[in-house]
């Protein structure tokens, strides 16, 4: 499958500290090579390209129908219109972060999707736990990505893990059977001086109400 991105995806991908994680989805990741040079400023290149991510030089005929494409429509720009034309010409889909770009491949029946389907593969492709991915889409919004308000809370309540499981699956206390507070609460132990390290923080332990 070939996904040909803007820059935004790669952008907030790297916020999230997924560079890695993403380049082991069994995907051929593509961008046109007007987009690669001259809009992607706030991540490595050369990492992006070392990942695997391909720069797709544009002929002159695809730079001549990206300018009647902008003509038709004039919100996105050229370089984003790139990403259309590359996706159209090498069977792939669009994936994208643009709302005017995102509009026009779904006018002109393109495929598209967006940082929060990469994520969706990311955990259902067991690259990344869906607390990984939690923490990734918190840290996507922390840095100023404009996500869809309805899409992220469906994915937040998706990936939001129950706080037994996420303490034996994350930070491995020993369970003490049998040992439960006055409201009925389990009681986990770590060692004196030991740290419970999960997605949230640190928690200094002797035992562990939850």
């Amino acid at each position: 499958m070939v996904c040909v991105t803007d820059a935004n995806i790669w952008i907030d991908v790297h916020n999230a500290d997924l560079l890695d994680a993403v380049s082991a989805l069994p995907f051929t990741w593509r961008t046109p090579d007007i987009v690669l040079r001259n809009e992607v400023r706030t991540v490595d290149r050369a990492l992006l390209v070392e990942l695997g991510l391909e720069e797709r030089m544009l002929s002159g005929l695809e730079l001549n129908r990206i300018l009647k494409l902008n003509v038709r429509y004039p919100n996105p720009s050229p370089r984003d219109l790139a990403v259309l034309v590359v996706a159209d010409v090498d069977d792939g889909m669009v994936v994208t972060g643009d709302g005017p770009l995102r509009k026009t491949a779904e006018a002109e029946g393109q495929t598209v999707h967006g940082v929060l389907w990469v994520l969706d593969q990311l955990v259902e492709g067991e690259i990344i736990t869906k607390a990984r991915a939690r923490a990734a889409l918190n840290a996507m919004i922390d840095q100023g990505s404009r996500l869809p308000a309805s899409p992220v809370q469906k994915r937040r309540r998706k990936w939001q893990t129950d706080g037994v499981h996420a303490f034996r699956h994350l930070c491995e206390p020993k369970l003490l059977h049998g040992h439960r507070n006055a409201d009925g609460h389990a009681l986990f132990h770590q060692s004196a001086g030991s740290r419970l390290k999960c997605p949230e923080g640190e928690l200094q332990g002797a035992d562990v109400q939850l």
